[in-house]
């Protein structure tokens, strides 16, 4: 007796609808692991499926008179056939909650940060942005898919690249900045303007070098403040104010020589001394450890 041969049909409609289920899917993962997992089950049973369903058909046929390539075969084709199906589908289509465009990433970070953060994240100057790298760069790694196979964010990223191509953490850090620009340019005109023009004078004094030894913070500050004057005209001049609890404190710092801006951004990251922008003046408080977290982006986690 003859065997059966499957019809195409047989064959083809389980492969399409299985990898329609697998694009759905693919929108719809907790994680990239639930994906692979779910994905590579389904087409190892449908593998299954298809040796059991060749093995009835031809189980009254003697093995060497039994026609086309043996069940086993088949199974095992239908298998690769998955898992290559897979591999396409985690290459070319992309999760559905990941940023494909830097804009679209800003977006979605402005979105998801409160009020008050954009408020401190648009106030930084741009020598304190690299805070953000440090509180939320892995996060932006991790949760836009740059270390997953992001490639639509990475290549835009590379437009933005002025040093590297494909370098994920320099895209989380354009990322970064793009937002930081966006939110100062969200601030009222004159509020902005005041800002930016108080960070432009932050950048033309120049520090000498100075060694500090068991020093109060209120000896630093009138430093600070004669380094200003001397170099500034008077109507240029801001004032570095402290803040009464933060007179008592007294530490140990070396100050390089270098730009205003950058100092008092290193000063800020290295002692737990905050140093805020409170137009019109340059204020600096008590310590990180009492005031609270340094600024963190709300979204992504």
């Amino acid at each position: 007796m003859k065997s059966r041969r499957v019809p195409a049909v047989a064959l083809g409609l389980p492969i399409v609808a299985l990898g329609a289920l697998a694009l759905c899917v693919r929108y719809w993962p907790d994680s990239e692991t639930s994906f692979i997992t779910g994905a590579d089950v389904a087409w190892f049973i449908a593998g299954i499926m298809v040796w059991l369903h060749r093995v009835a058909l031809q189980a009254d046929v003697p093995l060497l008179e039994r026609q086309g390539a043996q069940p086993r075969a088949w199974g095992l084709a239908i298998m690769g056939l998955g898992f290559l199906f897979t591999g396409f589908v985690m290459a070319m289509v992309p999760r559905k909650d990941w940023p494909l465009s830097v804009d679209a990433a800003v977006g979605q970070l402005r979105d998801e940060t409160s009020e008050e953060n954009r408020r401190k994240i648009a106030y930084l100057h741009s020598d304190e942005v690299g805070v953000l790298y440090i509180t939320s760069g892995m996060a932006i790694l991790n949760d836009f898919g740059l270390v997953k196979g992001n490639w639509w964010l990475q290549r835009d990223c590379n437009k933005e690249s002025t040093e590297s191509h494909d370098d994920p953490e320099e895209c989380s850090e354009i990322i970064i900045e793009h937002l930081h620009a966006r939110l100062r340019s969200e601030l009222p005109a004159a509020e902005r303007d005041a800002l930016n023009l108080l960070q432009t004078r932050l950048n033309h004094v120049q520090l000498p070098e100075k060694v500090f030894a068991d020093a109060p913070l209120s000896e630093i500050a009138a430093w600070l403040q004669a380094q200003v004057d001397s170099q500034l005209e008077p109507a240029e001049r801001f004032q570095i104010r402290l803040d009464p609890w933060a007179a008592w404190h007294k530490f140990s710092y070396t100050f390089r020589a270098g730009r205003l801006a950058r100092e008092l951004a290193i000063l800020k990251n290295n002692t737990g001394v905050d140093v805020e922008t409170r137009l019109p003046d340059v204020w600096i408080v008590y310590p990180i450890a009492t005031a609270g977290p340094l600024p963190v982006l709300d979204g992504p986690r």
